[in-house]
């Protein structure tokens, strides 16, 4: 894993999670959408505009195969996830929720892992997590935002 605060732009930081993210919807069985592309675009742009001082809420709903944490439907297995951390909740339990999710739940079918925060905690991260996100058979990408948007990303 590695931070790249250089390359942290909304443009080229969503640019290329597009591309990855389509790269695995491409791979599903028909989702009946004509534009995905267009689809992904429009959560993107949601999350960015989000409120994040309070609690993620299971808002955002998709045709395209992506989980979300926390989300309105429990146990649904796609290739990408999304997992959400704001302000208002608990980072180590929205982590486990993410982590358990990925490694366990949908173990050999999610393939993409992405979270949204608006804080982080480098100690746990290094205590607890960064070893066991290591090992999931998931490229894992963090995003950590900040009030003028994204401040930097991990890998």
């Amino acid at each position: 894993m590695h931070t790249d605060p250089d390359k942290c732009s909304a443009e080229d930081v969503f640019k290329d999670l597009i591309d990855t993210s389509l790269v695995l919807i491409d791979d599903q069985p028909q989702t009946g959408m004509s534009d995905p592309r267009s689809a992904l675009v429009g959560i993107l742009e949601r999350i960015l505009r989000s409120e994040k001082s309070g609690q993620a809420l299971p808002e955002i709903s998709t045709e395209l195969p992506i989980s979300m944490i926390p989300g309105d439907v429990k146990g649904h297995c796609h290739p990408i996830l999304f997992g959400f951390c704001y302000d208002g909740d608990d980072f180590s339990s929205r982590l486990r929720e993410v982590l358990d999710h990925a490694a366990v739940l949908c173990r050999g079918t999610t393939r993409l892992v992405v979270v949204f925060t608006s804080h982080w905690d480098t100690g746990l991260w290094k205590s607890v997590y960064l070893r066991e996100f290591e090992q999931i058979y998931a490229t894992v990408y963090i995003y950590i935002f900040g009030p003028s948007g994204i401040l930097s990303h991990i890998v």
